[in-house]
């Protein structure tokens, strides 16, 4: 039983191992395939009064509003064809004067709040905020709204409407710029779907903090299941999450197949989404005269080859290298050019082509078809390159501290640094520390040697007060140390300044001959006066609790710094001062006496002995009384009517037995308070 509950185990893993790589491979895939969206307005600095306020608000939110493009709405959107066609929802398009008037407002309460709110007095007083909005909201209103598409997470380039149905929900924009190669997803079927398939929704969810607007911002990936399919337009539900900003993305099925355009969600409810079916969308297509999109759409090739277990994706001889400039290119290890590159001459069979510069690469391997005809659009995905440094020292066994961080002792190999700049400090005890900056350039870098100087370390007796600074000149060296650190100076004749604002700066030669030294050294420290006001005879004084007896009209002079001043008299509590003496400076200290408590208890023995040899003597005669009733009480059937010759009888002994009670209790009692 237990056997096949862990085969049960081990099956579930490797079920989620590879739903996990499914999952990053789609969006690897297709991600480059979808576009953010924006809805902007561009304020030019020079159509707008009161520039210089706004640009205090840049500074202090570290943001721009003048002289850029300001996002008012979002949405996504898909690439169908490689020259630009994209598609969306209508809605994430505004066209009206009703929609375009809210999101204007929309965008006006927005900015408000997360830009122009809070803003410190110091920063902007109140009256000129009032301008500023009454400014921006004027701009708003006057400004154009232009959409424009970011592909790839960077490149935002404006973008024509084609054509929209409102009721379908359903917009075709395009890119009119030839230059310019995109990765079209595949159109599906969504008449293929079945309740319970898999499927993911990718998109770029709107922005609701200020700074992460103007970031890079990366596509959203979320996937589930499909829970219900109807005939009307928002046909396909299901529970992969869209988010404000989603609308208009694709919703694709496990292939990466486009089944569905994401379209909204049930606020009501949680994991109710919906999407547009993906035929919907080719039937718009067709009625407004675009069905050669969905032809050229059908007739890509692209498709991925498994070779040796290793997944590759075939193209045609043609590639473009979507890559800013100057990365090195290099086709199955021989160097190609620099990007942006059109390479239009691959032969058949499988290639690798390389992007890299001296930081970062990325690396993909294709199975090249010359029957495809369409031009295959790459963009890398870098990846830092990591470097190979070895690090000696002179002597062995020493620190290497890179960044701050331990790596360890030498000898070292790290196999995996990123390119770039790094500080290293090499240390080993009783040897100089060596510190410097380091440039890793190239993947294998030559060994990094190090040569440390031996130190010798000076100690002084007795230790040197915190915050000493010592500074040590030599023929041709001048250090500064601090005594919270280890002292080492090479071999010759030193001059040592030791300096402390407690004491009076001092030069003292020193001479290193291959040992470590302890020198003698009393500063002459600086003092200072503190005035005891209402010093009682008959008070003792204690300073950093030892007795001080130097006083002179209740005047105490010792080294300045801080100190502990304790004033003992009998029968008073003692009076603790903590001061903190400096140079040219008198402490002045009233001091208040106040009675202790012993005194008082003292005064009062004579009392207390009576109080409690008279409590004493009162309990031995209550505590019998009490005892006699209890007994008395049980043995002798007082409380028994029938065993007394007569009622008065009964009543007289009930009688006794509680007064004897009531008697014992109270003077036994009295005997206890007494004694108390």
């Amino acid at each position: 039983m237990m056997k096949k509950f862990f085969i049960f185990v081990f099956i579930l893993m490797g079920v989620a191992i590879f739903c996990e790589e499914i999952n990053q491979d789609l969006y690897d895939n297709v991600s480059s395939s979808v576009v953010l969206i924006e809805n902007s307005i561009y304020i030019k600095s020079d159509k707008i009064q009161r520039k210089e306020l706004f640009k205090k608000i840049e500074e202090y939110r570290k943001v721009k509003i003048l002289d850029c493009w300001l996002p008012v709405s979002t949405g996504s959107g898909f690439f169908i064809t490689n020259d630009g066609y994209i598609v969306t929802n209508a809605h994430v398009i505004p066209q009206d004067k009703n929609t375009i008037s809210e999101i204007k407002n929309g965008a006006f309460n927005y900015y408000k709040e997360k830009v122009f709110h809070n803003i410190p007095y110091s920063v902007i007083k109140e009256y000129e905020l009032d301008s500023v909005l009454y400014l921006f909201y004027d701009a708003i209103e006057v400004a154009k709204i232009e959409t424009r598409v970011t592909v790839n997470n960077k490149d935002n380039i404006p973008i024509n409407l084609v054509t929209f149905n409102k009721d379908k929900d359903l917009a075709l924009l395009k890119i009119d710029d030839p230059s310019l190669q995109f990765d079209p997803v595949k159109l599906g079927d969504s008449d293929s779907l079945k309740v319970g398939d898999k499927v993911a929704a990718i998109g770029y969810p709107m922005q609701f903090n200020i700074n992460e607007m103007f970031k890079e911002i990366k596509a959203t990936f979320t996937i589930g299941n499909v829970s219900s399919l109807r005939s009307e337009n928002w046909g396909i539900q299901h529970t992969a999450s869209i988010n404000p900003g989603n609308s208009g993305g694709p919703l694709f099925d496990e292939n990466g197949v486009v089944v569905g355009i994401n379209v909204g969600y049930l606020k009501e409810a949680n994991s109710i989404f919906f999407s547009i079916p993906v035929n919907k969308l080719k039937e718009f297509l067709i009625k407004n005269n675009f069905s050669s999109l969905i032809e050229k759409n059908e007739s890509y090739k692209y498709k991925t080859i498994t070779v040796n277990g290793v997944t590759k994706k075939e193209i045609g001889s043609t590639v473009f290298i979507n890559a800013s400039k100057g990365k090195k290119i290099f086709i199955n290890k021989k160097f190609k050019g620099e990007s942006p590159l059109l390479i239009n001459d691959l032969t058949d069979g499988e290639q690798t082509i390389r992007v890299e510069d001296d930081a970062q690469y990325d690396e993909i391997e294709l199975i090249v078809n010359k029957n495809i005809v369409d031009t295959f659009n790459y963009t890398p995905k870098f990846k830092k390159i990591k470097s190979k440094v070895v690090i000696n020292s002179d002597p062995i066994d020493a620190n290497v501290y890179i960044n701050d961080s331990l790596y360890g002792k030498t000898p070292l190999t790290l196999d995996s640094l990123d390119m770039g700049e790094y500080n290293i400090k090499i240390e080993k005890d009783s040897y100089f520390s060596y510190q410097s900056k380091i440039n890793i350039n190239k993947k294998e870098m030559d060994d990094l040697n190090f040569i440390l100087i031996k130190g010798f370390a000076v100690n002084f007796n007795p230790k040197l007060p915190k915050l000493t600074v010592i500074t040590a000149k030599g023929d041709d060296t001048t250090v500064d140390y601090y005594v919270s650190k280890k002292f080492l100076l090479k071999n010759g004749l030193w001059k040592l300044t030791i300096k402390n604002d407690n004491f009076i700066k001092e030069t003292i030669d020193v001479n290193i001959e291959n040992s470590d030294v302890t020198v003698d050294f009393n500063p002459k420290f600086l003092k200072s006066k503190i005035i005891l006001n209402n010093l009682s005879v008959g008070s003792k004084i204690y300073i950093d609790n030892e007795e001080f007896i130097d006083l002179k009209n209740n005047i105490i002079e010792i080294e300045i710094g801080n100190h502990k001043i304790e004033i003992k008299k009998d029968d008073y509590f003692s009076i603790v001062k903590n001061v903190k003496l400096e140079k040219d400076k008198v402490e002045i200290i009233d001091l208040v006496y106040k009675k202790s408590y012993e005194k008082f208890l003292n005064s009062y023995k004579p009392a207390g002995l009576f109080f409690s040899v008279s409590g004493g003597i009162i309990l031995s005669v209550g505590l019998p009384l009490f005892l006699y009733s209890i007994i008395n009480y049980y043995y002798s059937g007082i409380d028994n009517l029938s065993m007394s010759s007569d009622y008065s009888t009964y009543s007289t002994k009930k009688d006794l037995h509680t007064g004897l009670f009531i008697a014992g209790t109270t003077v036994g009692g009295i005997g206890l308070c007494f004694i108390s």
